[in-house]
């Protein structure tokens, strides 16, 4: 699976109809269809754009549009539903923070409250990460339970397609710092979502 092909894939199924649910059964159809290797490929593509968000500013962000927290699980699913948006949105959003403001999705829960947010609507999708393992274990007729045998599918692909080898650290945000800097200034998230602790 090449980069341009877990784009493409990541990003209509970020985008068609229905809830969540839909969209997660749409993706693993899509790759119930391809063989196993390019199964594991598309989650070591996955891991290794989570990884690279793995910075200060976006999780500034994140913790903005949230109301001030932002916990180490909730920033790795909050990245998750950033891969989903599709490689422009990423792209600029890991380059820029700030461009997040522009997306229509943050900007109909800016002015509400965070407790009056429907579970649809969280800047996070904390599920992306599992369906590629649950396909690769149907696929190859495994135990839903045999989680190493499909890291380390993961990881032989991550080592030698993409030439990282640390696809590991995307599956344990504790795994090292971030990079970039942190309290980098977002003044389009400012203005979206002002913390309601007052604290600005």
């Amino acid at each position: 699976m090449t980069e341009d092909d877990f784009w493409t894939l990541v990003a209509a199924s970020g985008t068609r109809p229905g809830d969540r649910q839909a969209r997660e059964d749409w993706l693993g159809r899509r790759l119930l269809e391809l063989p196993a290797d390019a199964v594991a490929a598309f989650q070591a593509r996955l891991e290794a754009a989570v990884d690279t968000a793995y910075t200060w500013p976006l999780w500034d962000a994140a913790a903005r549009i949230e109301d001030g927290w932002c916990s180490d699980d909730g920033f790795v699913s909050f990245r998750l539903w950033l891969v989903a948006r599709g490689r422009t949105v990423y792209e600029a959003a890991v380059a820029d923070p700030d461009t997040l403001a522009g997306l229509s999705e943050l900007r109909a829960l800016a002015g509400r409250r965070i407790e009056d947010w429907g579970d649809e609507e969280w800047p996070e999708w904390e599920r992306l990460d599992r369906i590629a393992r649950e396909v690769w274990n149907r696929t190859t007729g495994r135990d839903g339970e045999d989680f190493d045998a499909f890291y380390d599918a993961v990881d032989a692909v991550d080592a030698a397609d993409l030439g990282t080898g640390d696809a590991a650290r995307a599956r344990d945000p504790e795994g090292g710092e971030p990079s970039g800097r942190r309290g980098e200034p977002l003044p389009r998230l400012a203005a979206l979502f002002p913390r309601s602790d007052g604290l600005d």
